[in-house]
C-alpha cells in the first residue's frame, strides 16, 4: 500500500525530535556517578591474584637450548632472552624454560648467610646441636609461576656456604621450587609447610628412637609434594604426591639422577635418599646419608 507523502513526512519530522533526546539520555546516563549508600558495608581488600603460570619445558637429558627452540618453534636467541640464560646457553636436566616472554623479569640471584632468631627456627632446649651453631641462609628462587623471591632455610653453619652454592645452582638451571619460608609473604595461600623446602628441624625419626638428621642441621627436603618419600611396603608420603612416584615423567619440580638438584647436592657433599636401595626419599638429601 502506497503511503501518502504527508503522513511519511509527519513521521520523518517526529523521529528526528526524538533522536537528540536519547542522545542525550545515554550521555548523561555514561557520565552522572552512582551514589552509592554509605549504609553499605566496604568490601574487603582482596588480595593480588598471582599470574597464571606461563608456558614451560621441564629439560630432559641431552637436551640443548636448538633443539628445544626447535620443538616449539621459537628462535633460539629469543627462548634464551626470555629465560635470561648467559652464554654459552647450556642447560640442566629438571632445569626450566618458559616458553613466552615475562612480564616481569627475574631478579637476580643474591644469598646471605645469618643468625637466626628463636622464632625461626624449631629449635628447642635438649636437641642434640646448639642454637648458636645454627645459620639461617637466605636464597632467590623461582617458584611454580615463575617468578622470583627471597626464602630461607635454617642449617648448621658447617654446611651454610655449601647450601648458597647449591641453590644458586639450581636458580641458574631455572629450577622451580613450590615454596620456601617465609611461607606468609612468598606463597600466602599455603599455610602448610608439608610442600615447602625446609631444611632444619628437631625431631625424632618415625622410629623414635634417634634424631633424624635434620635435627643436626645437616638435612634438606627440596620440594616434597612432588618427590615422596616410598617406604618398602609401598605407602607413599606424603599421599598427595602418589601421583609422583612415577619417576620416568618431568614434570616442575621433579628431580632425576642426574638432574641439577642431585648433582648440586652431592657437590655440595649431601647424599641423595632416591638413591636409596629398599625404601626411597625422593625428597631429601643429607651429609650422612641417613
Amino acid at each position: 500500500m502506497r503511503v501518502p507523502a504527508r503522513i511519511t513526512a509527519v513521521w520523518l519530522t517526529a523521529m528526528f525530535l526524538l533522536a537528540p533526546c536519547a542522545s542525550s539520555t545515554a550521555i548523561a546516563d555514561s557520565t552522572t556517578p552512582t551514589a552509592v549508600p554509605t549504609s553499605l558495608p566496604v568490601a574487603p581488600v582482596v588480595p593480588a591474584v598471582p599470574p597464571p603460570p606461563s608456558p614451560y619445558y621441564v629439560v630432559r637429558p641431552h637436551d640443548t637450548i636448538g633443539s628445544v627452540a626447535a620443538r616449539y618453534d621459537i628462535p633460539w636467541r629469543r627462548l634464551a632472552r626470555w629465560n635470561q640464560l648467559p652464554a654459552p646457553y647450556t642447560l640442566q636436566v629438571d632445569g626450566v624454560l618458559r616458553l613466552d616472554a615475562p612480564t616481569v623479569p627475574l631478579a637476580p640471584f643474591s644469598s646471605t648467610i645469618i643468625k637466626p632468631h628463636l622464632a625461626d627456627t624449631h629449635w628447642r632446649a635438649g636437641c642434640p646441636v646448639a642454637f648458636t651453631d645454627l645459620r639461617l641462609v637466605w636464597v632467590t628462587y623461582i617458584d611454580f609461576n615463575g617468578i622470583s623471591h627471597k626464602g630461607y632455610v635454617v642449617v648448621h653453619y658447617s654446611v651454610a656456604r655449601n647450601i648458597q652454592q647449591v641453590f644458586r645452582k639450581l636458580y641458574d638451571a631455572r629450577f622451580r621450587i613450590q615454596a620456601m619460608t617465609p611461607l606468609a609473604v612468598n606463597t600466602p595461600g599455603l599455610t602448610s609447610e608439608s610442600r615447602a623446602t625446609l631444611a632444619y628441624n628437631c625431631r625424632l625419626m618415625p622410629t623414635g628412637s634417634s634424631y633424624s638428621q635434620h635435627a643436626f642441621g645437616t638435612a634438606i627436603d627440596i620440594n616434597p609434594g612432588q618427590n615422596p618419600e616410598v617406604t618398602a611396603a609401598g605407602d607413599v608420603h606424603p599421599t598427595t604426591a602418589v601421583t609422583f612416584t612415577d619417576r620416568t615423567r618431568y614434570r616442575l619440580g621433579l628431580m632425576h639422577p642426574g638432574g641439577v638438584v642431585v648433582r648440586a647436592l652431592a657437590a655440595g657433599g649431601f647424599k641423595w635418599g632416591g638413591n636409596w636401595h629398599s625404601s626411597k626419599d625422593y625428597m631429601h638429601f643429607s651429609v650422612s646419608g641417613g
